[in-house]
């Protein structure tokens, strides 16, 4: 029941992220009068660019369970969008540089997320990957503890007055 609930938050957030944001960018003027704010087509470009990202790294969560490969790939979309708004609305003031300089910066961050893919392709070839026994071992190396049999960090909770981390707090 409870991972429904954070499947559905999750999706109903992600789908209003991704309605608003689509929504500001391709008509800023119509989402300025709705948010009743002052209609800076660029600002709201970009705002609109950046929603829609938080909204596909939410998605890409239900996928991908490796964080930093959920944040490089978000960070690459928005980005580039980024870079492609400057690019268009130069007319509408900025740097010349300003587009190149934020797309140079999204190739950086795509470098980093096609090494990051390769590690976790070789991690998951050499069944290094996803495993309780790995997952454990890596709790145990970090100093958080141990993981239960539902997967559940018990340990650090106990220690830190937390309850569970991971998981339910049980009475």
């Amino acid at each position: 029941m409870r991972d429904l609930l954070v499947k559905l938050a999750t999706s109903v957030a992600a789908a209003t992220m991704l309605v608003t944001g689509v929504w500001a960018r391709l008509d800023p003027a119509s989402f300025a009068r709705w948010a009743n704010w002052p209609n800076h087509v660029h600002f709201l470009h970009d705002a609109g660019v950046f929603q829609i990202g938080i909204g596909l790294m939410m998605l890409c969560a239900f996928w991908w369970r490796d964080v930093l490969a959920v944040v490089l790939a978000g960070f690459v979309f928005t980005n580039t969008f980024h870079a492609v708004n400057h690019a268009l609305d130069r007319h509408l003031g900025g740097h010349d540089s300003d587009w190149w300089t934020l797309a140079l910066v999204s190739v950086l961050g795509a470098i980093a997320l096609a090494a990051r893919l390769r590690a976790l392709n070789k991690q998951s070839k050499q069944g290094n990957l996803g495993t309780q026994g790995n997952l454990s071992s890596l709790a145990k190396q970090s100093g958080l503890g141990n993981l239960d049999k539902q997967g559940n960090l018990s340990s650090l909770g106990k220690q830190g007055g937390l309850g569970e981390v991971g998981g339910r707090e049980r009475a």
